[in-house]
């Protein structure tokens, strides 16, 4: 009879029987007491929780530094006195206009300096030429 109490026991592996493998699996007590069935260790989702609590800080943290960094770098090109991009703009606009009233300019100056070379060359025949018509 011991011998047949042998065959028909389950085999015990450890604490935890084969048909039940698993420890992960069994159901284990909660916060409040109650049994429930989880498939990991508490301790995953505190490492968990903290790795997003330090992953917030770490983002809130590099907010900081790139707002730090920016004023440093204001700082410094307001010290050195380096123009700004609309001040560049604006200087660029009005050497553009400059450079084409100086070419309208130009152009007038030489159409007179012709015309004064004519009337150096042959004063009356300019001159009857500017005369109105009517008079």
């Amino acid at each position: 009879m011991a011998a047949r109490s042998m065959l028909y026991r389950p085999l015990m592996v450890g604490a935890f029987s084969k048909r039940d493998p698993c420890p992960s699996r069994r159901a284990r007590p909660d916060v409040q007491g109650a049994f429930a069935m989880t498939s990991r260790p508490r301790f995953f989702d505190d490492l968990a929780g903290l790795a997003g609590g330090a992953l917030s800080a770490v983002s809130g943290l590099r907010e900081e530094l790139e707002a730090l960094v920016r004023a440093r770098v204001e700082e410094t090109l307001r010290r050195l006195d380096v123009a700004r991009r609309e001040d560049l703009d604006v200087a660029l606009e009005l050497a553009a206009t400059a450079r084409d009233t100086q070419a309208a300019l130009q152009a007038r100056v030489d159409a007179l300096e012709q015309r004064v070379a004519a009337l150096e060359a042959d004063p009356v025949s300019v001159a009857q030429q500017d005369k109105p018509s009517g008079a």
